[in-house]
């Protein structure tokens, strides 16, 4: 619970609160708007997340190509590490920039579920499941 002044008298009132207590006037509160992004469009949005699942199959694909060739039947095991972790790296990398360039975008946070635990949740889900967590969420958006 905020308080917030009176458009008419000024006086503190709660802003759950549907008049004033002090002058009667109606209590009108502008909704909150994300306004450190623009608005984008789930259009946008299902182009990057496709964007996102081709650049990971291609990273994929090169990976193959270079085990493939390079390391296959060789005692190269650090190799095939770097070959494993590098593809993590790429899949972990496109949730990130998701998050940043969609998420935020997306989903308007309400003021109540707006914690920090409940924002850092969603994130890290995001991150960790995005071919999953995107279209589902596209999906969503566009029932509505």
């Amino acid at each position: 619970m905020a308080l917030i002044e009176c458009n008419e008298c000024g006086r503190s009132v709660s802003d759950f609160a549907d008049t004033c207590l002090g002058c009667g006037a109606p209590i009108v509160i502008a909704p909150r708007h994300n306004t450190q992004f623009e608005s984008i469009s789930l259009k946008y949005a299902l182009i990057l997340v496709i964007a996102a699942f081709l650049l990971q199959y291609v990273i994929y694909l090169g990976l193959d190509a270079i085990y493939n060739t390079f390391i296959r039947g060789t005692e190269h095991e650090l190799k095939k590490g770097w070959l494993f972790l590098t593809l993590v790296l790429s899949y972990i990398s496109i949730g990130v920039v998701l998050n940043i360039k969609l998420l935020t975008r997306l989903i308007d946070w309400h003021p109540v579920n707006a914690t920090i635990s409940e924002i850092f949740g969603t994130k890290m889900r995001a991150i960790l499941t995005w071919p999953i967590f995107y279209p589902i969420l596209i999906f969503q958006l566009l029932i509505v």
